[in-house]
């Protein structure tokens, strides 16, 4: 490896991957670690990233779920019922 790479190219392809949003079991098969535990223990640290955006993704389709609710009939609205 020449000199002045801080990076080992298996540590740069995980990170990318999680950044895709890879599936953590396809991240581990392709680094060809032995368990999907092994890839967490090594790299977990970077799925924070990934975590608060699936809770972004989340917020946001509950409510454009809650929006589409509030648009429906009065008959399936349940926050117009008595």
């Amino acid at each position: 490896m020449p000199s002045g790479i801080s990076t080992p190219p298996r540590t740069t392809a995980a990170s990318i991957m999680i950044a895709e949003n890879i599936p953590i079991p396809v991240i581990s098969k392709t680094l060809r670690h032995s368990t999907i535990a092994t890839t967490i223990n090594l790299y977990g640290h970077l799925l924070k990233d990934s975590a608060d955006e699936a809770v972004k993704a989340l917020a946001s389709a509950l409510d454009r779920a809650d929006a589409n609710r509030e648009d429906a009939s009065p008959a399936t609205n349940f926050r117009n019922r008595p």
